[in-house]
């Protein structure tokens, strides 16, 4: 909400509209950042340049159900998260799909990582995110 000053002093408010949804159009020109990120991918196939790896050592009891509510409950709020690339008549475009599910498969790698250091611990980390095809994204 915005607020000016009328000439008698007082405060005038206008509402800001909200921000709309994007049209449902399946496929939307990709940005210059996607169109990027698209370019980087072609060129290193299963690369990982822009992956962000990071591992968390949990102590106790892990709710995996409600963790996987919590990221399932982001994936929907965020298109972003829902969005892949895709080649139509030789342009990348974006896709974002209206639902997506994330299945966590937890493993257990408490044996796996005791001889790391917490640096090398970086890189013990999930799957390349792949932004042509199927999967969207990756949650270890």
């Amino acid at each position: 909400m915005s607020s000016d000053r009328t000439s008698e002093g007082r405060v005038a408010t206008s509402r800001v509209p909200a921000v709309a949804p994007v049209d449902s159009d399946p496929r939307l020109p990709l940005s210059f950042a996607q169109r990027r990120l698209w370019l980087l991918d072609q060129l290193l196939p299963s690369g990982s340049v822009y992956n962000l790896p990071r591992v968390v050592r949990l102590r106790g009891a892990l709710d995996v159900e409600a963790l996987g509510r919590a990221f399932n409950e982001l994936v929907s709020r965020h298109e972003a998260l829902r969005t892949r690339f895709e080649v139509h008549d030789g342009e990348p475009v974006q896709v974002i799909e209206p639902r997506l599910s994330l299945a966590l498969e937890p493993e257990d790698l408490a044996g796996a990582v005791s001889f790391l250091t917490s640096d090398d611990s970086a890189f013990m980390t999930g799957q390349t995110l792949h932004v042509d095809g199927g999967r969207v994204r990756s949650a270890v």
